[in-house]
């Protein structure tokens, strides 16, 4: 494979696994029926090589590696197809993300 096609499947593989942090993203694959084909769900599990150091560092969205590791389950697959998980999941990530910013600098003002 030429340097200009390996740095085109990167960018691409890289947009593609942050998308996963995008539960509206999910649910609408459910809903399209990819996480149903066996091939996708391969693709899915291919994908996990970004969770090496290596790769991870290009990863702006961590959150769509712990979603890489849940599409590894196929009930988790199944339940995004359903609009009420996907909020869920978007609630999840939501408080998540709030939360642990106020967490995070509230432990640096302690330990100054």
């Amino acid at each position: 494979m030429s340097k200009d096609r390996n740095k085109e499947r990167f960018q691409l593989e890289l947009e593609f696994v942050q998308m996963l942090s995008n539960p509206q993203y999910l649910h609408w694959l459910a809903q399209e029926g990819y996480f149903n084909k066996p091939e996708f769900v391969n693709y899915l599990n291919y994908l996990q090589y970004w969770k090496k150091e290596e790769y991870s560092k290009f990863i702006m969205f961590p959150y769509c590696l712990a979603i890489l590791d849940l599409l590894q389950h196929k009930e988790f697959r199944d339940s995004l197809a359903n609009n009420d998980f996907a909020l869920y999941v978007h609630k999840k990530q939501f408080n998540h993300w709030k939360y642990y910013r106020y967490s995070k600098n509230r432990n640096l003002k302690t330990n100054f």
